[in-house]
C-alpha cells in the first residue's frame, strides 16, 4: 500500500493521517511564510487580516459564512477570555451563539486574531464595522459570503476553511474534555447527529484511551498472573 505523506495542503479531515494539536501548532507557526510564498505580491495588511481570519475559523469552529459577518461589536475581551458572538446560520432555534476561549491557554492560535481586532478598533470608530474587510488599495469591502472566504483560504493557505471547523471539533473532544452536548452548543449543531462526520481522534488520543484502564484489563485477561 502506498504511504500517504502528511501535507499542509489537505482539504478534508480524512486526508490527514493524524489530528494532533501539536501538528496544528507546527502549521500555525509556518502560516505567515506559507501565505507569503503562495501569494508573494500580497501586501502586509492582507497577510495580517488573513492570519487573523484563519485564527477565527479555527477558534470559533464557525462556518465560513458565519465568520465572514463578524463585526467589531461581536467581540469582547475581559478577564483573560475572548468572547466571540456568531450568527448560527443552520440552527433556527438558536440563531446566535457565543464562543469563548482562554487567551493564555490558546495564545498561539489567538495571537493574530487579538492583534488584528485591536488594530481594527484603533482605525475604525463604528463598532458595526466588519472585523474582516476585503482590502483593495485603500478601499474596504466585506467578506459577505462563504465563497469569498473559501477563495481566500485556499489561495493563501491551500486549506479548505471548513477543515478548521472539523479540526476544532476533534480537538475540543480530545484535548479539552468536551462531551457531545457542550460540543453541540459550541459549534451550533441543531442535532447531536450532526457531530458524526466531524469527530476524529489522533492516534495518540486513541492510545491514551486504550491504556487508561490497562492495569484492570491485565488483571482480567490474566496477564499479571504467573
Amino acid at each position: 500500500m502506498e504511504k500517504r505523506e502528511h501535507s499542509l495542503y489537505f482539504k478534508y479531515l480524512d486526508d490527514v493521517m493524524d489530528y494532533k494539536l501539536s501538528s496544528l501548532v507546527l502549521i500555525w507557526n509556518k502560516l505567515p511564510i506559507i501565505m507569503r510564498k503562495r501569494v508573494p505580491h500580497a501586501n502586509r495588511l492582507a497577510i495580517f487580516r488573513n492570519l487573523a481570519l484563519v485564527s477565527a475559523l479555527y477558534i470559533t469552529g464557525g462556518r465560513a459564512s458565519e465568520v465572514a459577518t463578524i463585526q467589531l461589536k461581536d467581540i469582547t475581551i475581559e478577564d483573560g477570555w475572548i468572547y466571540i458572538r456568531l450568527n448560527n446560520r443552520k440552527n433556527r432555534r438558536n440563531p446566535r451563539k457565543e464562543i469563548m476561549a482562554n487567551l493564555e491557554v490558546e495564545k498561539v492560535f489567538l495571537n493574530w486574531l487579538v492583534k488584528y481586532y485591536n488594530y481594527r478598533l484603533s482605525i475604525v470608530n463604528d463598532l458595526d464595522a466588519p472585523l474582516f474587510p476585503i482590502v483593495k488599495g485603500k478601499e474596504y469591502n466585506v467578506f459577505n459570503s462563504q465563497q469569498a472566504i473559501y477563495n481566500m483560504a485556499t489561495r493563501y493557505t491551500g486549506i479548505n476553511p471548513h477543515f478548521f471547523r472539523k479540526l476544532r471539533a476533534s480537538h475540543l473532544l480530545e484535548y479539552y474534555g468536551f462531551d457531545i452536548k457542550p460540543l453541540q452548543q459550541y459549534l451550533g449543531w441543531s442535532s447531536i447527529l450532526s457531530s458524526e462526520p466531524y469527530l476524529k481522534i489522533s492516534k495518540a488520543g486513541i492510545k491514551k484511551n486504550y491504556l487508561q484502564n490497562q492495569e484492570d484489563i491485565k488483571k482480567i485477561t490474566g496477564v499479571d498472573f504467573n
